[in-house]
């Protein structure tokens, strides 16, 4: 009847109205299956992460630009708050960052009282008080092999696409970041940024996508069939 239902939607009405109530069913399906299964939404946070530039939403500000990582961040801790509750599981996980990252944010937030500009500091204290939520939703969530596999093998896919199209813009000459920009800052060629707004966050992503691989190889034992894939992953 669904499938029925479906086709004689797709026959009679326009395109757009389709796929907008499908776009609704889907989006209301979601909702109802991220407080059971909040998880959905850490891959979604990886790849907003590694879209950054062409993530942004909306005009870029110096205190606060809306991209697509808030809209997946902000859910996934908003729906990992309803899961605890629900599940009744309000206690943090133990991690051994967290010392070191009570450590450093208390030394940024005293950081802010004398910072040339307070404003901007403040925000930016806030968005590492956020972050490190993000830290300890993850923990919290993400806890079995299928779910580590699965975020970790989503950076992995999204490394070597973005390795590839950093690839192309080199061989190509075609880069986000314009010449004159680059050779402002002191640099004598132009660098690919990929998907980046800056091409040293386009090389942090890509150097912790090799950490993962080399985690990969080396902690979850897989079988030698998967090593070559994994070898080829590294090496792009």
């Amino acid at each position: 009847m669904i499938e029925l239902a479906l086709v004689a939607g797709m026959w009679l009405l326009p395109t757009g109205r389709v796929l907008l109530i499908g776009g609704a069913i889907g989006g209301g399906l979601l909702v109802l299956l991220l407080p059971v299964w909040p998880q959905i939404l850490f891959p979604m946070m990886v790849a907003a992460t590694a879209l950054d530039r062409t993530g942004i939403l909306g005009e870029r500000s110096t205190l606060f630009t809306l991209t697509m990582f808030h809209f997946a961040g902000g859910g996934a801790l908003a729906f990992w708050v309803i899961h605890s509750l629900w599940k009744r599981e309000t206690s943090i996980p133990r991690l051994e960052l967290t010392i070191p990252l009570l450590l450093f944010l208390a030394v940024h937030g005293f950081s802010v009282l004398y910072s040339p500009n307070r404003l901007v500091g403040t925000v930016y204290f806030f968005r590492l008080m956020a972050l490190s939520a993000v830290i300890y939703a993850t923990a919290s969530v993400i806890r079995n092999k299928y779910w580590v596999q699965m975020m970790i093998g989503a950076v992995l896919l999204l490394a070597v696409g973005l390795a590839g199209f950093g690839i192309f813009q080199m061989l190509t000459d075609a880069y986000f970041l314009p010449a004159t920009f680059v050779s402002a800052v002191g640099a004598n060629t132009p660098r690919a940024a990929g998907t980046f707004h800056n091409p040293n966050d386009f090389g942090t992503f890509l150097m912790v996508s090799m950490m993962l691989t080399a985690t990969f190889m080396v902690q979850l034992k897989f079988s030698w069939k998967w090593h070559p894939a994994l070898l080829g992953m590294f090496a792009v």
